[in-house]
Order: C-alpha cells, then structure tokens, then sequence
C-alpha cells in the first residue's frame, strides 16, 4: 500500500454525492492494471447502471479484503480458472 489512512484525519464528505442502491457490480481488467467497476441496479424496465468507477488493480484486491471482513465472508479460490459473465447484456 502507498499510504495508510491516517484514522485521526477527517474524511471529507461530499454533500452533493447522491447514494445509490445497487443489486450487482460487474468488473473488467484493462491491460493497464486497472479495473473497471460497473454498479448495476435491477428494475422492471431491466438492469440499469448506477455508477461506474476506475481503480487500480492492487487497490481493489485491498477493497475486496476490507469488503470481505466487513462481512465475515472468505470464499476460497476455485479450482478452475472459469471466466466470468457479465450479470447484464449491454445496450446496443
């Protein structure tokens, strides 16, 4: 990790960032080292994005960490390498 937050610093909060419930998240790698993180909401007229985020590949294994203790939830590496499929089809 670069650098650790230091708990005694503030966190800014930005007032004018709306939240957003979200059902799914799809992810891609780019060939840059970076993930592309796709927040999906499920509604009646069909799946609909909500977000969309860029973080680097490094920092999003220590997010899904974190996320995964917040939970109590460690699942264990599959035996195969099997690729994902995207939750939703995109929009033509």
């Amino acid at each position: 990790m670069d650098k650790e937050i230091n708990k005694e610093e503030e966190l800014i909060i930005n007032k004018q960032l709306s939240t957003s419930f979200v059902d799914a998240a799809t992810v891609y790698t780019r060939s840059d080292d970076h993930c592309l993180i796709q927040w999906l909401a499920f509604f009646p007229e069909g799946p609909t994005e909500q977000a969309r985020l860029i973080i680097p590949k490094d920092k999003l294994k220590d997010v899904i960490k974190y996320l995964c203790a917040a939970v109590n939830y460690f699942p264990q590496k599959p035996k195969q390498k099997k690729k994902l499929k995207p939750i939703a089809k995109k929009s033509k």
